[in-house]
Order: structure tokens, then C-alpha cells, then sequence
């Protein structure tokens, strides 16, 4: 028997074509109005989006509301869950959408109740891990509408559109399957019956007309309702009405997600479905939005910033220092919980995808800002914590030490910044810097100069000592999760500050041992891979065009020329080891290579003055492949720079979260990056790839209502802002080289995340004493607050946890619950490894975190692609009992 399912909901976009607030008064109405249906009518359900922030913005105003809310939660009328937000799935890291995830589901259950159903009706593309993440909460049922629309080539040569099943199954990158519905006909299908009955029962056949060719079970699905639709109030007895018509031959009803998607999984028992694996990014322009995903480039960049100070600085550095002090170190886990639903919020699909409204995308700044404020001075604490509890037996009163910190599980030699900053008085006007074993450190001094140190203490007033300020680079090995402290010594020979920039008509010569860097007096680069031999020249170029698109995608103007990217840039030499190239159409690269160091550092920075264009860099890689392979949440994904209708869509740009690597026979060539999401393989003769560094275009939408207007829309889609007149600062590194998956993204993630360095007293009182309250000398008194318990000491270095080399890291936390410990890593890689790390007693946990599973040992097989996820109550090295 044909059944029809109707799911009453609304898509609620927090902010996007109107900011926030005016975005919540409609939510007061709906919710208000939805309260009063509930009342009135005991029967109604209705799905809040399958996300619980709309509850917290809604209880925010009506606080007195919340119990009725609950009521109805645990009633099964209202429906919530699994998200806290509708994030979009590229531009959000693997682990924020996990944390989403998490705290979506944990306070929906808190509620009452969570639907465990994978919606995601609008997001521009759903990425390969999705369905082991959903796996991971409980989750085996999917509805989404976009990603999934193919085409063929018809006899007369043009494209046509494929008639595609609705009703699939959807293989995940580790081969998790999901039971998957199309919203082929969207999700407002059905999305408001008429009242009358005649005009209700015409309206049921032409639903059930539009889903006949594409539906393959008697189970239909009707989405009763769209963006920021308030319920249907009258739905029920018109349904009571369209059943009396449809008699025995069939049913319809008001249904929930979970009910109907359970009915299609019973249909297809003993017969098969359609099989789609990986990434759902198929279909054209409009489908896709891949515009999304260079709008507004600067929000990406302090999102990428934000993830990685919470997940591979502030997590795993607290959890180290909570553990190694017994406790005595608190993790901050209310306020990194405060920081993770912050930054949730600006992951909305409409906001983190930068296709909003001016106002929406200037709160968005200004939230990072907030997170940004916040973690950093975590971080500030959390290093402060660490160098003063290091044992400081046998040094002097009046020297000081520098302690760097590597908070990745593995280990690193890479360069390290640091700022010094001793007294006037201690005489450090030069000085060395000394290991833990007595040998020298070689470093090169940046910058020196005299100046005041603001000490603020929560026991005296704020004051300020003068200071030398020194500025100093060096290379060093440290441990995984780990730290190692060197230590200041007198010098009676000053160091002489590096050269901070001259010209270079000749050009310069860098060179280490793994490769050879040529910039000749014209600007062109030239890199040669010493190890094998390979030389690339000439391997940066721009490329700048007229976009006469919008926020959502790109369009290129026919009548426009190139914009003129030519001519060569100003060359000047910076420091011992960077060149710098100016050219006159506002982009400035700097270059590094550092001894030890495989790859070559480079800043751009890109003074934006233009307006309607798209502006790339291009990175000749000379490497002749048809595949790429790009980072993405969990996963490294290989893509084909082939696609099979090049026409379908105006450009071919993809996603990728840090890196994009090209290899052939002989030769790989790869890419890191902070934050530039957008990459396109490019069909030439050097093996291409263009990054967009800067797209400028004056509207959210051209055509917001979809119904081909050739007029202006409504000046409220204006975003002269979306311009981006701006300047923007990317950091990227060109590495040659074979390297496997995991290695690569290892190294990434070190590129991304630089070691930390933090400066101490010997005698930590000498910056924690601030200014007396009292003016008289003989009354003047200092208090000073040091770490708590002085037989807590750590020695002077230490190794963390070490993750097998074959593992890329993920987290290291507090349990959500805070009853243990979670660490989580993921194979990248088409095979399976075996993990001889860490050395941990653990238990394998799902990703909702809950306690259970197989006990961990080093030497398990890890799938290829797997997600783990380990849940340990001791200390790292103890090896008792635990949860």
C-alpha cells in the first residue's frame, strides 16, 4: 500500500539575507505560533531543523517557555536533533563538525529527546566521512538535496539531466553505508497544502506526480515546509480530508523523518538500491555553490585560525598540563565548551560560506575576534602554567629560560620565533642561548630594542618595568606533545640584528639541503628538488579575471579582458633566508626556506582595490597527472582533473582544508596553506593548480528568488562589503617530494601550527609583582601568586603522547562528560595500518564518546580511512585499570 509521510518542519537559517535579530523575531513568532498549535492540537509534530541552537536563540527572549518546550521535546511532538547547528561541511574542520555534532545531540537528549536522523537539507556539498561521522552518533538514515544530480550527453550534443532514483545507498569513505534519500523535488515538496479539499486532493496528485519518476518505493516522502516557514496550522484535518478520498488504496498522515526513512530501508529488504560512494558533490553550478567557497576569503582564515587554537593547540596542551600536575592544572573545560558553541555559530552553512548579508558577516568578524581574544589568552595562561612549574634547582636568581612547547603527537624539528624580554638591569643586552645538555643554540637575532613590560597580577596594581626586547629565530627538535627549556647566558659580544631588507638586482640564491631556490632579478622563481634532481621553473604566476557573478558562484564575463597580471615584480632580500617580491597590481610574496626545512615558506599578501574579479595564484607544478589529492575532514581525497562534462559548470574549483598534492611517475608536488578552501586542478600543459586569494562581487544573489528576472533584485541583496576591499595575509609552503598521506597531513598540520615559545624569569616573582598600593617606601609590599603546590616541578624537557607515524591527529581532550580522557586520530591512507602507537591503555569508543568497546593496544589494525577514537581515565604511561 502507498504511503504518504508528511514532515512538517521549517529550514531555519539563523542569519542571511537579515542579521540575527531580525532573523529571531520571526523565530519568537514561529515558536510562539507553534506553542499555541501544540496546545490546541495534541496530535501535531513538527521538526525544528534538525538543530537545537534555534531552541537557545528562542529561550534567550522566553525564558519562561522553557518547560513547555521540554514537555513537548520529551512528548515526541516537538523534534530535535542531531546538530546544534546546520554547519556546512567543507569549510568546518572533520572535528567541529564531530563537536557538533556532540553537543547538538548531548543537549537534545538533555531536552528529552534527539532525532537521530542525518539532515542536512541545504549544505553545498556533503563531504566522504560524513556517513562513518554519522555512524559514530547513532545515526544510519540521511536526507539531503544537495550533491547528488548526474548528467548525459544527449544525441544533439547538449547536456541533459539523469532521471536518478531519490532512494540510495550512500557509502562513506571507509565503506559505512547510510540508508540515503534525494531531496530530489527539495524540501518543500509539499510545502503547504491548500485548505480547500478540491484544491488539496489536485495538489496531493501533483506531488505524487513529481515523485513517481524518481521515488522507487510505496513510501513518499512530503516536506511540509521550507526556509523560515512557519507550521501549518490547518494541516491535520486536511489530511484527515485527503484520507477519506485516498480510502484503503493508500495512506496519509503527518509523519516524522525517522518513521518514514525506516519504512523506505523495510521497502528495500531483499533488493537493491543504487550505490553512491564518497563526497556528494555532484551536479552544476547552482547546485554545488562552490563560490561559497572563496566568498569573503578573510572569514575562512580566522575560522581556520580559530579551529586550530581549540582542537591542536589549547586541548591537547591543557590535557598535558592537567595530567602531568596531577591535576593541579585545571582544564578550562567550561570555557573551551563556551568557545566551541561560539565558533558553532559561525559555521551556519549561510554565515562560515560568506553568502549573507553585510551585518551577518560583520558579527561573524567580530565573533572570531571574540574566540580569538579568548584563546589566546588561554593559551597566554596555559604556557604561563607550564614554564613556571619548570624546576629551576641550580640556575641562577637573576637568569631566565625559555621553554618551547610542541603540541602535536609527533615529533618536530622545525624553526621557532620567540620574544624576549629581560630586565634592563640583568644585563642581557647580548646573550646565548643554551640546551639542556650545555650546547649552544644557534639563532638569529630579528629585532632588539629597549622598552616598558606592562605586569598585571591579581594581587597589586598594574605597573610596567623597562626591558630589552629581543626578537629571536632558531631551529629545534622537540618531543611529541612535548617541551624542551633552554636557558639565557650573559654575552660579552653583542649580536648584530639581521638585515631586515635590501635590494636584489641580481636576484638570490636559497638553498638547503633538499632543495634550491632561484629568484632571478626579474622575479621569476625556479625551484630545484635536490633529492631527486628535478628542477621546476618558474613556478609562480597570477591569474586575474572579471567576475560578474555573485556570493554563491562564479561567473566570468565574455566581453572582458584578462585583467593585465604582468610585469615584473620589485625584488628585495629579507633576513639571512626570505626574498620578497612586490608587484604592482597589490600582491606581495614573501619567501622563506630554512635550513632542515622541506619546504618552502610563503606569505601572500593581497592589498584589494578591485572590484568584480577573481584574483589566483597560480603554482606551476610541471607534474602530469590527471588526479589530485586534497585534504578534507578526515579523509585525503583524490580527485580527477578530468571531469567527465567540462561544460557542466564554469569552473572546476574543489575544496580542500590545508593541502593539495600533484604526482606522477617521478614527481610530487604539494601544497600547504592557512585557510585558502579553493583550489581548481587546471587542464594545461604545467599541471596547474590555482588558489583563489581574493572574489569580489556586489550581491548575495543576482536572482534570490530564482525566477530568472533579468531586473535588479531587491537592494536588501546588496553586500557592497562582499568586495572585500580589504587586505588579506595568507600563509602557504610549496613542498616538493614523495610522501604518503599521513605524512603529508602531519606536516601540514606542523605548518599550521607552530611550535610555542614562552620567555620566564628564573625568579618568576620579577614579572609578577606589578605596583604596591601603598606610596610610602617603608609601607610599599608585594604579593605574588605563584603555581600552587612547589613540589609539583616538571623537569627541564618531556615527551607527551606520541601517535604512530601512520596516524594523523585529531583531538586530545576531556571527555565531553568529563568522567575521562578522549584522544582520536584517523588513517588517511586507501590501505589499512598497523598502529604501534600510542602506548595507551584506552578503550575504543564511538565518536558520541560514550564509554565501552574493545580494549586498546598498540599494534591493532586500523582500517583504511577509520576514524578511532580512544576514551582512557589514567594518566598517559600508567597502564591500571580504567573505564
Amino acid at each position: 500500500m502507498k504511503e504518504f509521510h508528511v514532515i512538517s518542519h521549517t529550514h531555519w537559517d539563523r542569519e542571511w539575507y537579515q542579521p540575527f535579530e531580525e532573523m529571531r523575531l520571526r523565530l519568537l513568532d514561529l515558536v510562539d505560533n507553534l506553542l499555541a498549535i501544540f496546545e490546541q492540537q495534541p496530535d501535531y509534530v513538527f521538526h525544528m531543523d534538525a538543530q537545537i541552537v534555534c531552541l537557545e536563540d528562542y529561550l534567550e527572549v522566553r525564558p519562561h517557555r522553557r518547560a513547555d518546550i521540554a514537555r513537548h521535546i520529551r512528548e515526541g511532538r516537538l523534534l530535535v536533533g542531531p546538530w546544534y547547528v546546520q554547519n556546512d561541511f567543507n569549510l568546518c574542520s572533520g572535528e567541529a563538525t564531530v563537536r557538533n555534532l556532540l553537543i547538538g545531540s548531548t543537549l537534545a537528549e538533555e531536552w528529552g529527546a534527539c532525532q537521530r536522523v542525518g539532515y542536512a537539507p541545504d549544505q553545498f556539498g556533503l563531504t566522504g566521512q560524513l556517513p562513518q561521522i554519522y555512524a559514530g552518533f547513532g545515526v544510519f538514515h540521511t536526507l539531503a538535496a544537495r550533491g547528488y544530480r548526474f548528467y548525459e550527453r544527449a544525441e544533439d550534443g547538449a547536456l541533459r539531466q539523469k532521471t536518478m532514483p531519490m532512494e540510495f545507498d550512500w557509502i562513506g569513505a571507509d565503506g559505512t553505508r547510510m540508508n540515503s534519500v534525494n531531496l530530489a523535488c527539495w524540501y518543500n515538496n509539499a510545502q503547504r497544502f491548500p485548505s480547500d479539499d478540491s484544491k488539496a486532493w489536485a495538489y496531493l496528485r501533483l506531488v505524487e506526480e513529481n515523485l513517481e519518476p524518481i521515488s522507487s518505493t510505496p513510501t513518499k516522502l512530503l516536506m511540509n515546509g521550507v526556509d523560515h516557514l512557519e507550521p501549518q496550522d490547518d494541516l491535520l484535518p486536511i489530511l484527515d480530508g485527503l484520507q477519506k478520498r485516498l480510502g484503503e488504496a493508500a495512506q496519509i498522515k503527518q509523519s516524522t523523518m525517522i518513521e518514514c526513512l525506516e519504512k523506505i530501508a523495510a521497502d528495500f529488504e531483499g533488493r537493491a538500491k543504487p550505490e553512491i560512494q564518497g563526497e556528494l558533490r555532484h551536479g552544476d553550478t547552482t547546485l554545488i555553490l562552490q563560490g561559497t567557497l572563496s566568498s569573503r576569503p578573510y572569514l575562512k582564515l580566522l575560522n581556520m585560525q580559530c579551529q586550530n587554537l581549540l582542537e591542536l593547540v589549547l586541548e591537547p596542551l591543557y590535557t598535558h598540563l592537567a595530567q602531568w600536575s596531577g591535576g593541579a592544572v585545571e582544564y578550562p573545560a567550561d570555557m573551551l565548551d563556551y568557545l566551541w558553541k561560539e565558533l558553532q555559530k559561525n559555521h551556519a552553512h549561510d554565515s562560515i560560506c560568506g553568502c549573507s548579508a553585510d551585518r551577518v558577516h560583520q558579527d561573524n568578524e567580530n565573533r572570531f575576534m571574540r574566540i580569538l581574544d579568548a584563546a589566546n589568552e588561554l593559551r597566554r595562561r596555559g604556557l604561563n602554567h607550564l614554564v613556571q612549574r619548570i624546576d629551576r634547582k641550580g640556575m641562577d636568581s637573576d637568569g631566565y629560560i625559555l621553554t618551547v612547547a610542541n603540541t602535536l603527537p609527533y615529533e618536530r624539528a622545525e624553526m621557532v620565533e620567540a620574544e624576549l624580554h629581560p630586565l634592563l638591569d640583568d644585563g642581557f643586552e647580548s646573550f646565548s642561548l643554551i640546551d639542556e645538555k650545555g650546547k649552544a643554540i644557534d639563532f638569529e637575532l630579528l629585532a632588539t630594542g629597549e622598552g616598558n613590560r606592562c605586569l598585571f597580577t591579581p594581587c597589586n596594581l598594574p605597573g610596567q618595568k623597562r626591558v630589552h626586547n629581543h626578537r629571536i629565530r632558531f631551529r629545534l627538535a622537540v618531543p611529541a606533545g612535548g617541551y624542551r627549556t633552554l636557558r639565557l647566558y650573559r654575552n660579552a659580544k653583542e649580536a648584530e640584528v639581521a638585515s631586515t631588507l635590501r635590494p636584489a638586482p641580481q636576484g638570490w640564491v636559497m638553498q638547503n639541503e633538499f632543495m634550491r631556490v632561484v629568484v632571478g632579478a626579474d622575479g621569476q622563481v625556479d625551484l630545484l628538488d635536490s633529492e631527486t634532481g628535478i628542477e621546476s621553473p618558474d613556478i609562480f604566476g597570477f591569474e586575474d579575471v572579471a567576475d560578474v557573478g555573485e556570493s554563491y558562484w562564479f561567473t566570468p564575463d565574455p566581453g572582458a579582458a584578462p585583467i593585465d597580471c604582468t610585469g615584473n615584480p620589485e625584488v628585495a632580500i629579507v633576513g639571512e633566508r626570505g626574498v620578497r617580491l612586490t608587484y604592482a597590481f597589490g600582491v606581495r610574496l614573501h619567501l622563506w626556506l630554512d635550513a632542515g626545512c622541506r619546504h618552502l615558506a610563503v606569505s601572500a599578501e593581497v592589498d584589494n582595490r578591485r572590484e568584480n574579479h577573481r584574483l589566483r595564484l597560480l603554482v606551476h607544478t610541471d607534474v602530469h597527472s590527471d588526479e589530485c589529492l586534497s585534504s578534507q575532514p578526515f579523509d585525503c581525497v583524490r580527485r580527477s582533473g578530468s571531469p567527465p562534462f567540462p561544460d557542466l559548470r564554469d569552473d572546476w574549483t574543489e575544496p580542500n582544508n590545508g593541502l593539495v598534492s600533484v604526482k606522477d611517475w617521478n614527481k610530487q608536488f604539494s601544497i600547504f596553506n592557512n585557510g585558502i578552501y579553493e583550489y581548481e586542478h587546471l587542464r594545461d600543459a604545467r599541471g596547474t593548480i590555482a588558489l583563489t586569494l581574493m572574489r569580489s562581487t556586489a550581491r548575495i544573489a543576482n536572482d534570490p528568488m530564482c525566477c530568472q528576472d533579468t531586473h535588479a533584485p531587491d537592494p536588501m541583496w546588496d553586500a557592497p562589503e562582499n568586495q572585500c576591499l580589504r587586505k588579506v595575509s595568507y600563509r602557504l609552503a610549496i613542498r616538493p617530494g614523495q610522501a604518503t598521506e599521513a605524512a603529508l597531513m602531519r606536516e601540514m598540520q606542523g605548518f599550521q601550527v607552530p611550535l610555542l615559545a614562552v620567555f620566564d624569569a628564573v625568579d618568576s616573582r620579577k614579572f609578577s609583582g606589578g605596583r604596591p598600593y601603598v606610596g610610602e617606601p617603608g609601607l610599599q609590599e608585594y604579593w605574588h601568586r605563584l603555581p600552587g603546590d612547589p613540589e609539583i616541578n616538571f623537569p627541564l624537557q618531556r615527551e607527551g603522547l606520541a601517535l604512530d607515524e601512520k596516524a594523523v591527529f585529531s583531538a586530545l581532550k576531556r571527555a565531553h562528560d568529563r568522567a575521562a580522557w578522549i584522544l582520536r586520530f584517523f588513517n588517511p591512507a586507501e590501505n589499512a595500518m598497523v598502529a604501534e602507537a600510542p602506548k595507551l591503555e584506552a578503550r575504543v569508543s564511538d565518536l558520541d564518546e560514550r564509554t565501552g568497546g574493545a580494549e586498546w593496544s598498540a599494534g591493532m589494525k586500523v582500517g583504511a580511512k577509520k576514524i578511532v577514537t580512544l576514551r582512557f581515565t589514567k594518566r598517559i604511561g600508567e597502564t591500571n585499570d580504567n573505564d
